[in-house]
Order: structure tokens, then C-alpha cells, then sequence
């Protein structure tokens, strides 16, 4: 059974109580403000409410003064009877993304696809190569399109994005997914990276392996990368390691892959960490040109050896499926007028072992 949206019951609520004679003809009924702290709900509910009943002349809406009942309650009796009135046309959702990679990103479009196309509604993909103005304009047209919510996983940076600064300002319908933005009202679903890089890191110490090298792009106020790199360093502090053991790379390495090249080449280390697959790839790179072979794993693998049909890197693996099902179970809370603030839900995560660690496995 399909629970009546939040707008709805307010609608019915109001109608009710014309009927009843609590609000006679030409009385102001409670404001969108009133009825949303009354309610519990967003602004958004609350206007999406009082609107429907303008639009069947219940009330009479007056720009800056509120909305007055147009009739007495003996002429509503039958002609408006509280229903679902929730419009035929099927919902729009946008997903905007940084991009669609082959080893992170595709399995949580599919899911939330599948999670649209479940409830009768339509799926709008907007991809922005993970460049902060075209995310803006990514998000724009998504509200040009008239979604009816957001899906997004923000691009990496220290600045949040003015469209989504506005529509948060706005109440409107939006879940971060794999990502969190403090600070912002807004719900966020994503691993808990600080306990992952922990775990990651933590495999080679309880092995024994103390010389273990972090590499990571500039975290640059991004969320995951820098929960990763508090999540490495609480591992060593906790095993009493000093940084000379554990050594921490970070720079510029996709724009300049030599600056990571360079850096490796002064370490003594006996295993790395990648915060990211990419900075892996670079990692092999480099250890194949200098006939290195050290066990290292990473964040985000899926490609798999021929050979040995295991993962060719160990890597964490987070549970895109998982996330995908709560963000959008959030977005059509949001949707339905329910208020969930900075709602936080961490997704799980495991290691997956491949032939990366193969030696010391």
C-alpha cells in the first residue's frame, strides 16, 4: 500500500477541518511556515500543499498577506474529498556525477536506475568530469528539466557548489551519495572511509610489515580522501610507527604523474596504500619500469586477472549496491515532504585480497 505523501495529509487536513467548520469563509489558514514547523515538513510540503488547494478553489491565495477559505463548509461536502491527488505524470530524477569509471561508479548508476525505474519513474544521468562549473551547470539543467530531486556526488574540492548551496536554502529534494558535505542540511550515504583506510592499512601491520607508504592526491577539502588519510594515520599512531616507517606521498599526481615517480624513487618501503585506483595504476606503472615488486592495495578495484581470475589488486571495496538503495530510499523521503536534516548513513565495506598481496598472503 502506497503511504499518502506529506503534502497530501496537510491538504486533507485543512479540508477536513473547513468541513468541520474550524475555518469559516474568508478566515486565513495557517501560513507555509506554520504549517511546516506544525507538520514537521519542508516549506516546500507545506506551499506544494496550500497551492493544491488554490488550484481547487478552496482557498484564495494572497501574495504577502496568506491563504483565505473561498467557501463555507456545506459547499465542499462531496466535491472535494480528501484522495490522492498526486499528479499522473511519472517523476524525474537526476544522478549528477563526477563520471562513470570502469572500476567505481557504474554499478551505483545502474542501482539507483534500477531503484527509479521500480517505483514508474524516469532516471536524468548529468556527468561534469568532475569540474566544479560544470557541475553547476549539470545541476541547473536538472532543475530546468523539472526534476523532482537530486541525486549527487559532488566533485572533490574545498568549495561547495553555489547551485547546491541555493537549492539546500530552498529545501529542495537532494541526498549526497558517496559523499558528505558538513555543514549542509543535507543527507549524505557513503563508506566510512576513516575506518576503511584503517583496515587497509592494518593488513600489512598485522603482518608485520611496518614499512608501509601512503599515496594519496592533494585531499584538497575532499571529504573521502581526507577521512582516508586521518583513518591512515590513526593506524600507525596506534601501533606507536614514526613517519619515516610510514611515509605519507601526496601532490598533484594526475596532472603531473613524475611528481609521484620522484617520490618513489627516494623510499625504503616495503608495501603502499593508494587512497584512490588511480594513483595505483601510476604505482604500478612506476614499479614496472623499475622491476619493482612490493604487495600494495588500494580504494576501488573491480578489473580481474586473466590468469588467476582474482581481483589483480587488493583493494577496499565499497558497497555501491548498498548505497545506492539508501540514497534513493532518502530522495523519496525528501520527495514526500519528510525532513531529515544532515542525515548521515555509512555503507559497508570489505577487503577483497588479489594478486597485488599475493606474496604475503
Amino acid at each position: 500500500m502506497i503511504k499518502e505523501p506529506l503534502y497530501l495529509q496537510i491538504y486533507n487536513d485543512i479540508l477536513t477541518k473547513i468541513k468541520e467548520g474550524h475555518y469559516q469563509k474568508g478566515d486565513r489558514v495557517p501560513s507555509e511556515i506554520e504549517l511546516a514547523e506544525e507538520f514537521n515538513v519542508s516549506r516546500i510540503t507545506s506551499k506544494r500543499a496550500l497551492d493544491l488547494l488554490a488550484q481547487h478553489q478552496v482557498v484564495h491565495r494572497k501574495r504577502g498577506k496568506g491563504s483565505y477559505v473561498l467557501h463555507d463548509d456545506h459547499q465542499l461536502h462531496g466535491l472535494y474529498e480528501p484522495q490522492d491527488t498526486r499528479p499522473a505524470r511519472r517523476r524525474k530524477i537526476g544522478l549528477v556525477v563526477p563520471g562513470i569509471g570502469a572500476t567505481y561508479g557504474l554499478e551505483t548508476m545502474r542501482q539507483v536506475e534500477k531503484e527509479v525505474r521500480k517505483r514508474g519513474d524516469l532516471l536524468l544521468l548529468l556527468m561534469n568530469d568532475n569540474d566544479v562549473v560544470e557541475e553547476a551547470n549539470a545541476i541547473r539543467k536538472a532543475v530546468e528539466e523539472q526534476v523532482d530531486g537530486l541525486l549527487i556526488t559532488p566533485v572533490n574540492g574545498q568549495h561547495y557548489n553555489e547551485q547546491i548551496l541555493r537549492l539546500s536554502l530552498e529545501n529542495f529534494p537532494i541526498v549526497f551519495i558517496d559523499r558528505h558535505l558538513p555543514g549542509l542540511p543535507i543527507p549524505g550515504v557513503y563508506t566510512d572511509n576513516f575506518e576503511a583506510a584503517k583496515l587497509a592499512v592494518n593488513y600489512f601491520l598485522d603482518k608485520k610489515i611496518e614499512r608501509v607508504a601512503y599515496l594519496t592526491p592533494v585531499t584538497d577539502g575532499t571529504a573521502s580522501l581526507e577521512m582516508r588519510l586521518k583513518g591512515f594515520k590513526a593506524a600507525v599512531q596506534q601501533r606507536q610507527l614514526s613517519s619515516t616507517q610510514t611515509p605519507v606521498v601526496e601532490g598533484s599526481f594526475y596532472k603531473n604523474p613524475q611528481l609521484l615517480f620522484s617520490a618513489l624513487d627516494g623510499l625504503e618501503v616495503d608495501a603502499y596504500v593508494s587512497s584512490e585506483n588511480a594513483v595505483d595504476e601510476l604505482l604500478t606503472q612506476w614499479m614496472r619500469a623499475n622491476q619493482v615488486k612490493l604487495p600494495h592495495l588500494c580504494f576501488d578495484y573491480t578489473e580481474k586477472s586473466v590468469r588467476s581470475g582474482r581481483p589483480a589488486v587488493s583493494y577496499i571495496q565499497q558497497d555501491e549496491v548498498a548505497m545506492a538503495r539508501k540514497s534513493s530510499e532518502l530522495l523519496y523521503q525528501l520527495i514526500e515532504g519528510e525532513v531529515l536534516g544532515e542525515f548521515q548513513y555509512l555503507s559497508p565495506f570489505k577487503l577483497i585480497l588479489g594478486e597485488s598481496t599475493g606474496m604475503i598472503d
